[in-house]
């Protein structure tokens, strides 16, 4: 069982960036063009933009906790 937050992000990763948008381009093959699919399709794109980078700031913000990377100080 994966119990460490980095080691749950190490598994999500793949799934959000490759699995979600197969999954909506497969749905939308399936639908046909409607708006159904132009609303799977802004999702699908949402998701591939938005979830790497919120996985990278998690990851960060836990490494920073840690004392793994230095606190970035506002100048």
């Amino acid at each position: 069982m994966v119990r460490d937050v980095l080691d749950r992000l190490h598994f999500l990763t793949p799934v959000t960036s490759l699995a979600a948008p197969l999954v909506g381009a497969s749905l939308a093959v399936a639908n046909g063009w409607s708006a159904t699919t132009a609303q799977i399709l802004l999702t699908v794109v949402l998701l591939a933009i938005a979830g790497p980078v919120l996985e990278s700031a998690t990851g960060r913000t836990l490494a920073q906790q840690r004392g793994v990377v230095a606190a970035e100080e506002p100048e």
